[in-house]
């Protein structure tokens, strides 16, 4: 109080600003990271599916048919689990977009991978082992990778 740093007059709060604005982003990032870190979803998607991540974790587990999707991770982790999912059509289209995070695609074995990614110092890679040669369903992923990672596995 002799300093004039802690005053009980209410125009000398101004000074406090800072702080106050600092707590509240912290509050923010780390209030929503905690909520959405273990969410986990069941779901027949025929006619889209959309997974974002943002600062956090997201998983979606697809069963049924699927046509298409969009799976988006900035900072963060997104996964999608196809392991149970059937292609109607014999074809569909992922557009995954990945900027410092990594996107996790389960894919079942016998699916046949298109990759059409940009990747700007980031990496998609399909880590299944025993590629099929003949398929009826083939899925096709575009997008890009900026400081991220894209893996599709089985």
């Amino acid at each position: 109080d002799a300093l004039d740093v802690w005053s009980f007059r209410i125009w000398s709060l101004w000074r406090l600003w800072p702080v106050i604005l600092v707590a509240v982003g912290l509050r923010v990032i780390f209030g929503r990271r905690k909520a959405r870190a273990h969410r986990s979803s069941v779901t027949s998607a025929p006619d889209g599916v959309n997974v974002n991540s943002l600062f956090g974790n997201s998983e979606q587990r697809i069963a049924g048919p699927f046509s298409d999707g969009r799976v988006t991770a900035v900072f963060g982790q997104a996964v999608m689990d196809m392991s149970g999912a059937v292609l109607p059509g014999g074809e569909a289209t992922i557009d995954a977009v990945s900027i410092f995070g990594s996107i996790m695609l389960r894919v079942p074995p016998d699916w046949v991978l298109d990759l059409r990614t940009t990747n700007i110092l980031g990496s998609a890679q399909d880590e299944r082992s025993g590629l099929p040669v003949d398929s009826t369903n083939r899925l096709v992923v575009t997008g890009l990778t900026m400081f991220g990672a894209i893996e599709i596995k089985s």
